[in-house]
This record gives structure tokens, sequence and C-alpha cells, in this order.
């Protein structure tokens, strides 16, 4: 499940969006500072209050140091048996150690820390992001179908909270979970299921998200037409979305090049690549960038232009001659 995750229309609406991130990030600091002060007195509640927020401003942050605010949160909840608080931040922990630090081993044994006893009291909309932070957690240590069974638990929970969104959320992770265990008929199935679910919500990125695991489904099973179709129609409606944000774009162009390389369609291949490395550039969105260097300089290798090829090296010699592993243009996003 990797999922990742704006062309940018004018110039005016980004520079805007700077201004408005500089001033937000200016905000945030200075609220964060502010509750640094005030935790340096308190104790007990306050203390647990004042926690709670720096979180929520800091979460899954590393430079603001999150994981050790969360970890005192979560023992000074634990505590003052504030079970609510308690699990709140025991789930985003699980998913920051599982989602955004690469270390599911980690996020799976927290996970496992949490008892019956401390769920009781808990709303079904918090229990939901708990089991599907805890799927996430299987998923990413290898046990597949653990993860599906966290995953159905959770949906059992958003149908209580009555939070569809969620729902077809958790409807995605579980399609793509069967999906990796070789299960295609069955995850496409249920991706059917989340897109008419996004469908009547209106939902235009989760409709996107359904869709890109069912384009990579078919492409895995080799059905490259039905693959290409799918991803058409991704590409329509983030055009005609005001909405969605051009990162999305990335993983479909991504996963389209690899599907134009088995076609041997090099020049669709290079074209699909190529604007995907500019929308990351232009974003600054750094998750699929060094693959999508690597296979540019792979696609110009194989298609002799020795220019582009050593623009390309010499990009990875600068920034990712140390990755481990080293990218390599296989794999779906």
């Amino acid at each position: 499940m990797k999922v990742i995750p704006n062309f940018i229309v004018s110039i005016f609406f980004f520079c805007l969006s700077i201004v408005c991130s500089a001033q937000k990030d200016d905000i945030s600091q200075a609220a964060i500072s502010k509750l640094r002060l005030l935790l340096e007195t308190s104790q007990n509640d306050q203390r647990l209050i004042l926690l709670d927020s720096l979180c929520d401003l800091t979460q899954n942050s590393i430079p603001f140091e999150y994981e050790k605010t969360v970890n005192e949160t979560i023992k000074l909840a634990q505590e003052l048996e504030k079970t609510t608080l308690y699990i709140k931040h025991k789930s985003n922990l699980i998913f920051y150690l599982t989602n955004r630090v690469n270390r599911p081993t980690q996020g799976l044994e927290t996970f496992l820390t949490v008892s019956k006893k401390d769920i009781i009291n808990c709303d079904p909309e918090m229990l939901a992001a708990l089991y599907a932070n805890g799927g996430d957690s299987y998923l990413f240590s290898g046990k597949i179908e653990q993860s599906i069974l966290e995953y159905q638990r959770s949906q059992q929970f958003a149908l209580k909270a009555n939070d569809s969104l969620f729902y077809g959320k958790v409807l995605n992770y579980e399609a793509s979970a069967y999906s990796d265990l070789g299960s295609y008929a069955k995850a496409s199935n249920i991706f059917r299921k989340a897109i008419s679910i996004f469908t009547k919500l209106n939902d235009s990125s989760g409709i996107v998200s359904a869709k890109i695991g069912l384009a990579n489904l078919y492409s895995k099973i080799g059905f490259i037409d039905e693959a290409e179709s799918e991803r058409k129609e991704i590409l329509d409606i983030i055009a005609k979305s005001k909405r969605i944000k051009s990162q999305s774009l990335i993983p479909v162009l991504y996963n389209m090049a690899i599907d134009y390389s088995k076609q041997n369609k090099q020049q669709q291949r290079l074209d699909a690549l190529n604007r995907a490395y500019t929308i990351c550039q232009e974003t600054k969105n750094r998750q699929l960038l060094p693959i999508i260097t690597y296979s540019l300089l792979g696609a110009y290798a194989e298609n002799d232009n020795v220019e582009r090829t050593n623009y390309f090296y010499k990009i990875i010699e600068e920034r990712y001659a140390t990755l481990i592993p080293i990218p390599v243009e296989d794999e779906y996003h």
C-alpha cells in the first residue's frame, strides 16, 4: 500500500499559498514555544491537556520531537486513567511509526500493547482509526492476513460511527492487502465497493485512491488496456477537480510509465516520468522523487540518450548515492 499520495495553476496562487503557509508556520511555532513554556510548571491533568495540544500541533513532525512528546502523553494519560486520550495518542503513535518513519515492527509492538480494558469506553470513531493503524502495522510488517482482520474490525467501528468516508478508505486498505496476497478477484470487488461509496459521497479523492489500486491490480495481472483506461479516468478526475492536489498525479504517471515500458512505448514512458519528475520538483514532494530519478536514468540509458543519462546520473551521485536499497522501476505505487 504505497499510496502516495499540485500542479500549480497560476503563479499568483502559488505565491499566496507560500505566504499563507509561512504565516501558519509562524503561528504554530509560537504556539509550540508557548506550550513548552507552560509545561515547565504544569502537573497532572493540566499537564496532560497541554501535552495533548502540543501533540496535535507537532503531529508526525520529527524536527519538533513529536515521538518524544507523544510517548510522554501516552504515559501520563495511562497514569491518570484518561482512556480516551491514551487511545487517541497510542493510535497516532502507531500511525507515525508505521507510515512516517518506516518502523512498522515497532508500530505493531505498540499496537499489541493496547488491551481490551483500554478500549471499553472508547467511541467507535477512535477505535476505527486504532484498528486501521494496527492493520497498517501488520501489513508493513509482512503479516498480510492479520492486517485484513484489523481492517475489517476498523470497518465495523466506522459503520457504528456512521463514518462512510473512513469506511471507504479502510475498504481501500483491505483491497490492497488482498491484492498483495494475490486474491485479485476479491480485491477488485472491494475496490469497486469503495468506488461506489466514494461516488455517493461525491468524494473525488477517494475515487482516485480506489481507482489507483484497481488500475495497479489490472497491471499486475496483465490487463494493461484496462489499467490504462482506469488511469485515464483518474487523470480526467484530477484535471476537473479543484480539491485534489496535483501530487496525486505522481504515482499515476509513474505506474503508467511502468506499463509503457512493458509495452516498449518508450516515448510515452519518458513523457510520463518527466511529467512526474516536474510535479515532484514543483510541489517539493520527495516521496517518489528518488525512484523517478532512477527510472529516468534507466529509461534514457535504454534509449541511448547520453546527455540526459549523464544529467540524471549526476543528480543521483549528488543526492542518492548512499540510498539503500537502490530504487527499481518495477513496483506499482
